[in-house]
């Protein structure tokens, strides 16, 4: 008996035939199957917005702040965090200035107390505007404004929320570590 040949025309066909049939199946199974991301042992698991959107940050909406500010001379704190949390600024808007050109201002973001400098700014313009941004982020315990001029600066600061437990280590031990081996007779 022989086998029935087919023109390139029907292969073609038969073809398409196959592919109308299988093709529904696979974006079907594709269209629900679920993907984890998160570690090997899934102790952290990305999670999805109601809109199917990835969360690739850990805040949520309500962690979100925004304050604004302003100091004419000294140290003045601009935000206390609530108990046992911290902030971490994302974006610091500065506008400053004496009011005469060539004299120096300056100052910047600091603790509570302003022991340290976090965040600088310079200028020997009459008034001047400063925008930084930190895409990693700039943990702080509290948020005071530092001015060191003859003039204003005000803030608008954008952060967020994070516990306070998860602040880095106080950048003081550097110095005090710095200053011991610095020491004579060691």
């Amino acid at each position: 008996m022989r086998r029935p040949r087919m023109s390139t025309g029907a292969w073609i066909f038969s073809g398409l035939i196959c592919a109308a049939v299988i093709a529904p199946v696979t974006v079907y199974a594709a269209s629900v199957s679920k993907v984890t991301i998160g570690t090997t042992t899934n102790s952290h698991t990305a999670s999805v917005t109601a809109l199917g959107q990835l969360l690739t940050a850990p805040i949520s909406p309500a962690r979100v702040v925004r304050i604004s500010g302003g100091s004419l001379s000294g140290c003045k704190t601009v935000y206390t965090p609530p108990a046992h949390k911290a902030i971490v600024v994302t974006s610091v808007d500065y506008t400053f200035g004496s009011g005469t050109s060539g004299t120096e201002h300056f100052g910047g973001l600091a603790p509570a107390a302003c022991g340290a400098i976090y965040d600088q700014i310079d200028t020997v313009q009459a008034y001047d505007t400063i925008e930084h941004t930190f895409p990693l982020g700039l943990p702080m315990p509290s948020v005071a404004l530092t001015n060191s001029g003859a003039g204003l600066i005000n803030v608008f600061i954008t952060g967020y929320l994070i516990d306070a437990t998860a602040l880095p280590p106080v950048a003081a031990t550097h110095q005090s570590n710095a200053v011991k081996s610095a020491s004579p007779g060691r």
